[in-house]
C-alpha cells in the first residue's frame, strides 16, 4: 500500500508518496528524500502498520495516524498530511468553453447544485475554486478557501494553468492533461454533477424551447485514468546478517581451561577448589554466550518475517494495480468502441454518448474493428545486480512478478 503525504512549509506545498516498508527522510539538500528548500530542521518518518512515527533533528518525536493533520513545528509553519493513495484515478473530459466549480458541498440551501465537481475531503472547502476555460486559455481562481489552492508547490490566488500543470490542496491532486481535468486521492469522497449550469442563488427562469434553439449541449465526458508508464520493483530490504555461533570458541577455550587446571592440581598438588571453580565459570560462560546467540537469533528471524510480509504485500499491490489497469483498459476500449447493434440504439434512441466526442479528440473518427491483442500499458521491471551470488526468496518473487508483467503485449479482446 502507498502513502501519499503531503508537507505544507510556509507558502510552498511539496507532495510525496513512499511504501509503507521505506522510511522517509526529509530535509533541505539531495541527501533526503524530500527536499524543502531553507527548512532548518529535518525529519524522518517511520511507517508502523496505520501509524506513522516522526523524529525531527530537535529530538522531537510525534505519533500520528493517516488521515490527520499534524503540526510538526509550530515556529517553522510545518505541517503534514498523510492518506492512502487511490489508485483509480478520475478523468474528466471538458467542452472547449465553460466554468467548473469544485468544493466540498453538494447542494446550496436552496436544494439546488453547488459545485460542478464535488471533493468531499475535510480540507476541501464548500465551494473552493473555480476552473475555466476560453478561447484555449484555462484559469484557476481560488473561491477564497481556508487551505489554499496550490500550482505546482506554490500557494496562488488566481492564475493561468497550462498543460501537465497539477494544482493540489494538501494530498488532492488535479492535472491538467490536454482537454482533461485527472483527480486522483479522492478516494469515494469524488462526484460529477450538474452537466447543465450550476446555480449560485436562483435558478433562471424556464423559457419555451424554440426549434431554432440548441437542443443539447457537449457535457464532460468521464473517462477512466490508464496508467501509461513502467512500475520499478524496488528491491528487498535486507535484515542483515545473520547471528554466528562459534562452537569451537565457546566450547574449546573453556574445555582446555579446565584440562590445564586438571594438570596443574594433578602435577602441582594445587588445591582441588580451584579445578572446580573455573569449571563453573567456564560452563557459565558457555551458557551465556549460547543464551545471547539464541536471542540474538529469534530478533533476525522476527525481522525477516516482517521484511517477507510486508515486501510480498508490496508485490501484490503491484500486480493488483496492473491488473485493474488492464481491465480499465480493456472496459475502455468497450466502451469508446461499441458493437454495432449498440451503435444503431445509441442513434436511434439519441443518448447523450453521440455528443461526448470533440473534434480534437484522439478517438473522435477512431474505431476498433475486430478482435486481437491490444498492448499493456502498465508493465513492471525489476533490476538485479549484475553479479549475483545468492539470490533471496523475496529476490526470486520480485523475479516473478517483473517477468509476468514486463511485456507490453497484454490479452485478446
Amino acid at each position: 500500500m502507498a502513502i501519499a503525504m503531503s508537507f505544507l512549509y510556509r507558502d510552498k506545498s511539496y507532495y510525496y508518496e513512499s511504501d509503507e516498508i521505506a522510511d522517509v527522510t526529509v530535509g533541505k539538500d539531495n541527501s533526503f528524500d524530500v527536499i524543502i528548500e531553507d527548512l532548518p530542521i529535518s525529519f524522518t518518518a517511520s511507517f508502523l502498520n496505520e501509524v506513522v512515527l516522526f523524529r525531527t533533528s530537535k529530538a522531537k518525536e510525534i505519533f500520528a495516524a493517516l488521515d490527520q493533520f499534524v503540526i510538526l513545528d509550530n515556529d517553522e509553519q510545518l505541517s503534514v498530511y498523510m492518506t492512502k493513495v487511490t489508485e483509480d484515478k478520475k478523468c474528466i473530459q471538458l467542452p472547449s468553453d465553460g466554468e467548473w466549480l469544485i468544493g466540498r458541498r453538494e447542494k446550496n440551501p436552496a436544494g439546488e447544485n453547488l459545485n460542478h465537481f464535488v471533493v468531499a475531503l475535510p480540507f476541501i472547502s464548500s465551494s473552493h475554486c473555480k476552473i475555466s476555460r476560453k478561447n484555449g486559455v484555462t484559469t484557476v481562481i481560488d473561491n477564497g478557501s481556508k487551505n489554499g489552492v496550490f500550482l505546482n508547490g506554490k500557494r496562488i490566488q488566481k492564475s493561468v494553468i497550462h498543460d501537465k500543470d497539477v494544482l493540489s490542496v494538501f494530498t488532492f491532486k488535479i492535472t491538467l492533461s490536454g482537454d482533461c481535468l485527472i483527480f486522483a486521492n479522492t478516494g469515494d469522497s469524488f462526484k460529477a454533477q450538474g452537466l447543465g449550469r450550476i446555480s449560485k442563488r436562483k435558478s433562471a427562469p424556464k423559457k419555451a424551447i424554440n426549434p431554432s434553439d440548441l437542443l443539447f449541449s457537449r457535457s464532460p465526458r468521464m473517462i477512466s485514468n490508464i496508467e501509461d508508464c513502467e512500475v520499478k520493483l524496488q528491491k528487498p530490504p535486507r535484515p542483515g546478517e545473520a547471528p554466528q555461533m562459534n562452537w569451537i570458541s565457546i566450547l574449546g577455550v573453556p574445555a582446555i581451561s579446565v584440562l590445564m587446571m586438571l594438570v596443574m592440581v594433578v602435577s602441582m598438588g594445587m588445591n582441588a577448589a580451584m579445578l572446580i571453580t573455573s569449571g563453573v565459570m567456564s560452563v557459565v560462560s558457555a551458557v551465556i554466550a549460547i543464551f545471547n546467540y539464541n536471542k540474538q537469533k529469534a530478533k533476525h528471524e522476527g525481522t525477516e518475517a516482517i521484511v517477507d510480509k510486508k515486501y510480498r504485500a508490496y508485490l501484490n499491490d503491484v500486480s493488483t494495480r496492473i491488473e485493474s489497469n488492464r481491465k480499465k483498459q480493456l472496459a475502455q476500449l468497450t466502451t469508446a468502441n461499441p458493437a454495432p447493434f449498440d451503435c444503431v440504439a445509441y442513434a436511434k434512441n439519441k443518448e447523450r454518448c453521440l455528443w461526448e466526442r470533440n473534434t480534437g479528440d484522439r478517438d473522435f473518427l477512431s474505431v476498433r474493428i475486430g478482435t486481437g491483442k491490444i498492448a499493456s500499458l502498465l508493465r513492471a521491471r525489476y533490476e538485479q545486480s549484475e553479479v549475483i551470488i545468492t539470490e533471496s526468496d523475496l529476490e526470486i518473487e520480485a523475479k516473478k512478478v517483473a517477468e509476468k508483467f514486463a511485456s507490453r503485449l497484454g490479452y485478446e479482446d
